[in-house]
């Protein structure tokens, strides 16, 4: 194949001249014309401003299409090329032969110029949108993704964010500020005055904060009973101790509340936080520990609430965001067929802002 594109006009075509190779052998084949033509790409502004003025013409002597391209759509310049490559199949089969120079409404005055015309209309504007067509459905063929097989790829994505998140440090809470303060008996508590903490080292000073308590009781015996010796990572290790009863915020005053489950965070070694159950019932979700006023507690082998571990959370937590997330995408898809790079295209711009987004507002 020998044809020519030969771009006279000052306009970047890199977006078009592709296009025009990929056409141009379709075209060839459909039309049926034999010797190649010459497809031209020429500049006139003054022909651009004046809004009827010539979009492309046919020389029958040298074969070749001329284009004007100022201020076109790709396009409608695709367009104008089939058009003027049915009259030069017209001129391979000896049709335009003896016909002279056109002139101004020659196809309105000339019964046989008309009919050119009406074929030049007629096949190349079906050409070209037939070939629009098949290339558009190819490249959306190129990859079947089921909905199940979406899914993974949304759980997959979403376990990397998980295991970027997982690397940083539990975001600090601040406490709310204002509200009543209980003691152990649910009698308020004076402004200014602290409620005992934990005697985890057994010296009798219960205003030490259970951080230093639990320094000062490392490699020592907390539990009479089975002998255990803890250290600063036991306490908080699977044999761990865990809150029972104590003090927690609850719309502006605190309240006196019972564990009824926590976490376990494996990468810290200890629990980190806590479901609490208020006397009236109300249960509050993920307090953290530092934000309970702790008034009863014991290792994990005498307390009676269950224990979940981080891990187990997250993964549960992951496989419903997936479903959620999955379930409202493929519900704007409309064919089980993606194109690969579209798919990836559309991971990296949407799917991971919309799966950050959900993750991290839970």
């Amino acid at each position: 194949m020998n044809f020519v594109i030969k771009n006279n006009s000052s306009r970047d075509l890199s977006q078009l001249v592709p296009l025009v190779q990929e056409f141009y052998p379709y075209a060839k084949k459909q039309m049926g014309f034999d010797t190649d033509a010459s497809i031209i790409f020429e500049s006139d502004m003054e022909n651009a401003r004046n809004p009827l003025g010539k979009t492309a013409y046919y020389n029958p002597s040298d074969y070749s299409v001329t284009i004007y391209v100022d201020d076109r759509h790709p396009k409608d310049i695709m367009r104008s090329i089939s058009h003027e490559l049915v009259h030069h199949h017209q001129n391979c089969d000896g049709k335009l032969d003896n016909i002279g120079p056109t002139y101004e409404g020659y196809a309105q005055s000339d019964a046989y110029l008309r009919e050119m015309e009406e074929d030049a209309y007629r096949r190349g504007n079906l050409i070209f949108r037939d070939w629009e067509n098949q290339k558009n459905i190819k490249e959306n063929k190129k990859m079947k993704v089921t909905k199940e097989e979406l899914k993974n790829f949304v759980y997959e994505a979403m376990k990397e964010l998980l295991a970027e998140q997982s690397k940083t440090d539990l975001p600090d809470r601040a406490r709310p500020e204002g509200g009543r303060r209980l003691d152990e008996e649910g009698e308020e508590i004076e402004e200014g005055a602290k409620p005992d903490f934990l005697d985890l080292d057994k010296d009798g000073d219960k205003e030490e904060p259970m951080k230093d308590a639990a320094k000062d009781a490392k490699d020592e015996s907390v539990n009479e009973n089975d002998g255990i010796a803890m250290s600063i990572d036991g306490i908080f290790a699977p044999n761990h101790y865990c809150v029972h009863h104590g003090g927690v915020n609850h719309n502006g005053k605190t309240q006196m509340a019972e564990a009824v489950n926590h976490n376990y965070n494996e990468e810290l070694g200890r629990v980190t936080h806590y479901d609490m159950k208020l006397e009236d019932g109300t249960i509050l979700k993920n307090v953290a520990f530092e934000d309970i006023q702790v008034t009863n507690a014991s290792l994990a082998e005498g307390h009676g609430h269950p224990m979940k571990r981080d891990d187990d959370e997250k993964e549960e937590e992951l496989k419903e965001t997936t479903d959620e997330v999955v379930a409202e995408d493929t519900e704007e898809v409309t064919t089980e067929e993606v194109e690969t790079e579209e798919l990836k295209e559309w991971h990296n711009r949407s799917l991971y802002e919309k799966l950050l987004k959900e993750y991290t507002k839970r």
